[in-house]
C-alpha cells in the first residue's frame, strides 16, 4: 500500500524497521503505458480541470492506478500536444503566495470558505492538514451555514481522525466547528491562514473558473444548483485526489499523501477523545462573531422542490459534457421555463 503512494524505501525503513531486516527492496520502474493511452488520460483530466499544471497531472496519473513512474518529460510533452494553448497560458499566469516557515508539532487543520461563486449561491468549504497539505474535505453547497461546515468537518474526522487544533478566520460559518473542537480552535485573519489560502487559489484556478453563469432568477438558480452542484463536487473530488498525490517542491518532491502517511507512522499519536474534559471544554477568550458570516440567500423551498422534482425525472446532471455541463444546464432551464411558467 505504501509503495502505491510512492513512499520511498529510505523513508519507509526507519518508520517500519523491517526493510533491512527482511532484505526487502523495491525497484521503481518507468511505466510502459503507450503514448496513445497516456494522451487519453491526460486529455480527459485536462478537459475536466483545464488549468492543471504538470504536478497535478502527475498526481492524477498516480491516483488512477498507474503505479509505475511516468517520466515527467513524457507527461510535459503530452500536455503540450493535447493542450498547447493552456500550457502557454499557465506559464504566463502564475500567481505566487509567499510562504512562511511552518512548524506544527501536532495535527493542525486549516479550514475556510471559498465564495467565488457566491453570486450563484454556491459556496465551497475546504479543510487542509497544515503539515502534509493533504485535503481533508472539499465540498460545494448552496449555503454558507455553520451546520453545513460542521457536517463536512465531521465527515473528514470520521475518515482521518480528530485533529488536535483547527485554524480558521473569524467567520461565523465556522462557529459550530469551534464548538465541536471547543478549546482546540485557533482564529485569526484569513490572510494568515496560509495553507487553506493556497488551496483556495488552486481551486479557483483549476475548478471554479469553469462555473460562472449569469442568472438572478430563483428558478434559474434552482436549475443551476440541480445541475452544477453534483458536477462541481465531482470535480472537487477529482481535484482533491490529484492534489494529494502531486509533488511539493518545498518537500523534495514528496506528495501530501506521502507526508500524511509518514507523519502518522512517525508520530503514532493517538486520536484525542473529544469527551475528555481535561482537554476539551467550552471556553473562548474571544468568541467567534456570527455577524461576520458571509450571507448566502436561500432559494425558496417551494421553488427548489418543484424544480428538483421536475428535473430528477428528465435530466442527468452527471452525464458527459464537453462544456462543463453548460449544455445540460441550458436544457434544464428551458425545461423548467416551459413546464413551470407559473413560477416566473
Amino acid at each position: 500500500m505504501l509503495f502505491n503512494v510512492r513512499f520511498p524505501c529510505q523513508h519507509l525503513a526507519p518508520c517500519c524497521y523491517v526493510m533491512a531486516d527482511s532484505n526487502l527492496s523495491v525497484r521503481m520502474s518507468y511505466s510502459n503505458i503507450s503514448d496513445e493511452d497516456l494522451q487519453k488520460l491526460v486529455q480527459n483530466f485536462i478537459r475536466e480541470c483545464p488549468d492543471s499544471g504538470i504536478k497535478t497531472v502527475l498526481g492524477y496519473l498516480n491516483s488512477v492506478g498507474i503505479r509505475e513512474v511516468v517520466q515527467r518529460s513524457r507527461v510535459m510533452e503530452t500536455m503540450r500536444l493535447v493542450d498547447p494553448v493552456g500550457t502557454i497560458c499557465r506559464g504566463l499566469g502564475i500567481a505566487v503566495i509567499h510562504s512562511r516557515v511552518y512548524s506544527v508539532p501536532s495535527p493542525l487543520w486549516h479550514i475556510d470558505g471559498n465564495h467565488t461563486l457566491k453570486r450563484w449561491r454556491i459556496v465551497i468549504h475546504g479543510g487542509i492538514d497544515g503539515y502534509s497539505r493533504k485535503i481533508t474535505f472539499l465540498t460545494a453547497s448552496n449555503n454558507n451555514q455553520a451546520s453545513t461546515v460542521l457536517k463536512a468537518f465531521i465527515t473528514a474526522v470520521q475518515k482521518f481522525g480528530l485533529p488536535i487544533r483547527v485554524r480558521s478566520d473569524k467567520g461565523g460559518e465556522n462557529v459550530e466547528v469551534a464548538r465541536y473542537m471547543l478549546r482546540s480552535f485557533i482564529t485569526g485573519r484569513s490572510v494568515h491562514n496560509q495553507r487553506i489560502e493556497r488551496l483556495r487559489r488552486d481551486v479557483r484556478c483549476v475548478v471554479t473558473v469553469n462555473y460562472h453563469f449569469n442568472s438572478d432568477n430563483e428558478v434559474d438558480l434552482a436549475c443551476i444548483h440541480f445541475v452544477m452542484l453534483p458536477r462541481l463536487n465531482q470535480h472537487l473530488e477529482l481535484f482533491s485526489v490529484a492534489w494529494d498525490r502531486h509533488s511539493l517542491s518545498t518537500e523534495r518532491g514528496r506528495s501530501p499523501q506521502l507526508l500524511w502517511i509518514r507523519g502518522q507512522l512517525v508520530a503514532n499519536t493517538s486520536i484525542p477523545d473529544p469527551s475528555c474534559e481535561q482537554v476539551y471544554f467550552m471556553c473562548w477568550p474571544t468568541p467567534l462573531n456570527r455577524e461576520d458570516t458571509v450571507v448566502v440567500p436561500d432559494t425558496p423551498e417551494d421553488v427548489r422542490t418543484q424544480v428538483h422534482m421536475l428535473l430528477q425525472e428528465r435530466i442527468d446532471p452527471l452525464r458527459d459534457s464537453d462544456c462543463f455541463g453548460m449544455d445540460i444546464c441550458l436544457e434544464a432551464l428551458q425545461l423548467a421555463r416551459h413546464t413551470l411558467p407559473h413560477l416566473f
